[in-house]
C-alpha cells in the first residue's frame, strides 16, 4: 500500500509543493501504517494507560458539589462565652473588625453589615435568615475589595482565626455561606460539615456528641469545630417555698410578676396602652426594674413582692442560687439534639465526609436511644454524586443503544464507544492538574465532551465500514481511508470546541472559578480522546472487524443497496 499525497499548488517546475497540513497529514499516515503492524501493542498500551489514569483520578482527585466562587464576601459569627452580656459582645464584634481591617489593607473592606443578641420580639426579623441564640453571638457580613487583596480568601480566613485565637481565645468563630447559592446547598446549616446528635435526654447527646467532636479535632483540615447549641448557659435558680409564699398571703403569679418585671418587662404579662390625646396614637406602656439596679444576685433577692411594702421580699420565700441550663433546645420529634459543626480548609467535601465517619466511628457505640445523622452539605454530595454518575451512564447507554439500533450491530456500536474511557481519563488528568474537583460542573463538562468524542469517533468508523461494506475494501484498507479522509474534520472540531473553552477553563471574569472545571473536564477529555481516535481507532477497527460479514443488515434510511437488495433498479427517464 503506498500514500500519495494530492497537492494543490504548484512552483512552476512541474514540482508538487505541499501545505503545512498535508505534510502533518502525511507524517500521521505514515506513523498509522507503521503502527498497523503492531496494533495488538498499541490496544494494549491504550488499555493500560486509560485504566492507570482513571483509577488514579479517581484516588487522588476530590468530590464537591460546586467549585467555589472565590467570592470576596465573608459571614462571621461571632460566639463570645455563654451569658456574655451583648455590650461585651458588641466589644468583641468591634475588636474582630478591626482584625479582618488589618488583615485586608487599606480600602480592603469595602461595606460591613452586623447583628448581635437575640432577635427582639417587636423587630421584624426572621430567624430563618439571621438566627442568633443569646447575647452572646454575633454575625458580621463584610464585602472585600479583592483587587486590593494581596492573598486568597482561604488564606485570608485562616489569618483572621490566627489572630483571633492569639488576641481572644476566649471566643469562638466560624465562618458562614454568604451567598445564595451557598445557602441553598448548605440547607439551612451553617457549615458544609454538620453532624446531629439525638436522643431522649440532653446530657447522653451532649456526652456522645463531645466524643465526635474530639475525634474531628484530630484532622488538620477542619476548622472552627464546635457545638453550636449553649448547652450550659448561666442562670439563676429560683427555688420558692410554695407553704411560705401562702403564708405571706401571696400566690405563685405573684411571685413570678414580680420577678419577670424585674428581668424583663411587663410587656407579656401585663399589656397596658395609652392613647396620645394630640396625636391620637396608641403606644403600649412597659414596666421594668432599670438594669442599673439590677448587677447582682443580691439586687434580686432584695426585690419587694407587694406593692408599698419593704417586706416581704424575695428572699424570705425563695432559695436562690446560680447554675446552668440549655440556653437553646432543639427538637427533632420526641428527641432533642445538639450539632457538631466543622468548615474545611483547603480540602474537599470528600475528604471531609470520609472524615466524618472516621470520627463516629472513633467515638465507640452509641449510647442507648442515641441517634447520629449527617446534615448539611455532606448529605447532599453523597446524593448529587449518585445522580450525576448515573446520568453519565444514562448518556453512554442511551448513545450505545442509538448506535446500535442504526448499524445492527453491537460490535460497532461498542467499537465507537471505547473512546469514552480516554475521555474520562483526560478530563481526571487536566482536573487534576489544575487542582479542580469532581463537582456538577467537571461532570457536565465530561458529559459534554463524551457527546463530541463519540460524534468523532463515529465520523471514523462511519466511514471505514461503509468502504469495507460498499466497495468491498480490505478492512486494513478501509480504516487506513477513513483516517486519511477524516483527520481534517476530527481535527477542526476538536480545536474549535477547545479554542471556545479556554477563556472558561482560565476563570476569566466574575465568578469564572465557579464554572473553569466545565471547560477544563471538555478540554481534557477531548484532548485525550481525539488522540484515541487518530491513533487507537483505526487498530481497534482493524483488529474487531477483520472477520465482520459483508451482509448488511443496516437500518439506515439513505442505504439503499441495503433496503432494496436483490431489486432491479430502472431509472425514472427510462420508465418514461
Amino acid at each position: 500500500m503506498k500514500f500519495k499525497p494530492h497537492a494543490h499548488h504548484g512552483n512552476g517546475n512541474g514540482k508538487q509543493k505541499l501545505t503545512r497540513f498535508e505534510k502533518f497529514k502525511k507524517r500521521y499516515l505514515f506513523l498509522t501504517r507503521k503502527l498497523q503492524q503492531r496494533r495488538n501493542w498499541v490496544i494494549g498500551i491504550y488499555v493500560t494507560i486509560v485504566i492507570v489514569l482513571i483509577g488514579v483520578g479517581f484516588i487522588f482527585i476530590g468530590t464537591d458539589i460546586m467549585p467555589s466562587s472565590g467570592t470576596g464576601d465573608l459571614q462571621v459569627r461571632i460566639v463570645a462565652p455563654s451569658g456574655t452580656r451583648i455590650e461585651k459582645t458588641e466589644q468583641y464584634l468591634h475588636q474582630v473588625t478591626d482584625i479582618i481591617a488589618k488583615e485586608t489593607g487599606d480600602k480592603g473592606i469595602t461595606i460591613s453589615s452586623a447583628f448581635v443578641g437575640l432577635q427582639p420580639s417587636g423587630t421584624a426579623i426572621n430567624p430563618i435568615f439571621l438566627f442568633t441564640s443569646s447575647s452572646q453571638e454575633a454575625v458580621l457580613q463584610v464585602s472585600i475589595n479583592k483587587d486590593a487583596l494581596s492573598q486568597s480568601v482561604d488564606e485570608l480566613k485562616e489569618n483572621i482565626r490566627k489572630k483571633i485565637k492569639e488576641n481572644y481565645p476566649e471566643l469562638q468563630i466560624s465562618f458562614e455561606p454568604i451567598e445564595l447559592v451557598e445557602k441553598i446547598m448548605s440547607q439551612g446549616t451553617n457549615t458544609p460539615v454538620q453532624i446531629r446528635v439525638a436522643a431522649a435526654q440532653l446530657a447522653p447527646a451532649e456526652n456522645y456528641a463531645k466524643k465526635i467532636e474530639a475525634a474531628l479535632k484530630k484532622n488538620s483540615f477542619l476548622r472552627d469545630i464546635h457545638i453550636e447549641e449553649p448547652v450550659h448557659y448561666p442562670t439563676v435558680q429560683i427555688d420558692v417555698d410554695r407553704e411560705r409564699t401562702s403564708q405571706f398571703g401571696l400566690t405563685m403569679q405573684d411571685v413570678t410578676q414580680v420577678i419577670t418585671m424585674a428581668t424583663s418587662s411587663t410587656r407579656f404579662i401585663n399589656k397596658s396602652l395609652w392613647r396620645d390625646p394630640k396625636s391620637g396614637l396608641v403606644f403600649q406602656v412597659q414596666v421594668q426594674v432599670a438594669e442599673a439596679n439590677m448587677q447582682a444576685l443580691d439586687d434580686l433577692k432584695m426585690l419587694p413582692l407587694k406593692s408599698g411594702q419593704s417586706r416581704p421580699i424575695l428572699d424570705d420565700v425563695a432559695r436562690l442560687s446560680f447554675g446552668d441550663e440549655p440556653g437553646q433546645v432543639n427538637r427533632q420529634g420526641a428527641n432533642r439534639y445538639v450539632t457538631i459543626a466543622a468548615n474545611l480548609n483547603d480540602k474537599d467535601l470528600g475528604a471531609a465526609s470520609k472524615a466524618v465517619k472516621k470520627a463516629i466511628a472513633e467515638a465507640g457505640e452509641k449510647p442507648k436511644g442515641v441517634i447520629t445523622s449527617i446534615q448539611g452539605q455532606l448529605q447532599l454530595l453523597a446524593d448529587t454524586l449518585d445522580g450525576l454518575q448515573t446520568g453519565l451512564v444514562i448518556a453512554i447507554i442511551v448513545i450505545f443503544l442509538m448506535l446500535a439500533a442504526y448499524y445492527q450491530s453491537f460490535a460497532l456500536s461498542a467499537l465507537i464507544l471505547t473512546v469514552v474511557p480516554a475521555v474520562i481519563a483526560g478530563s481526571l488528568l487536566l482536573l487534576l492538574a489544575f487542582g479542580s474537583t469532581l463537582n456538577l460542573q467537571s461532570y457536565m463538562g465530561m458529559i459534554m465532551s463524551v457527546g463530541v468524542s463519540v460524534s468523532n469517533a463515529f465520523l471514523m468508523v462511519d466511514h471505514a465500514e461503509k468502504s469495507r461494506f460498499k466497495n468491498k475494501l480490505d478492512v486494513t484498507l478501509s480504516a487506513f481511508l477513513a483516517a486519511s479522509s477524516r483527520l481534517r474534520p476530527i481535527i477542526m472540531t476538536t480545536l474549535a470546541m477547545i479554542a471556545g473553552m479556554i477563556p472558561m477553563a482560565a476563570g476569566m471574569g466574575e465568578g469564572g472559578e465557579q464554572v473553569a472545571p466545565l471547560g477544563q473536564a471538555v478540554i481534557g477529555g477531548l484532548l485525550m480522546s481525539t488522540f484515541t481516535t487518530l491513533l487507537v481507532l483505526p487498530h481497534l477497527f482493524v483488529t474487531f472487524r477483520k472477520k465482520a460479514s459483508l451482509q448488511s443488515v443496516s437500518l439506515d434510511p439513505d442505504d439503499a443497496l441495503s433496503r432494496y437488495a436483490g431489486e432491479q433498479f430502472i431509472p425514472i427517464h427510462q420508465k418514461n
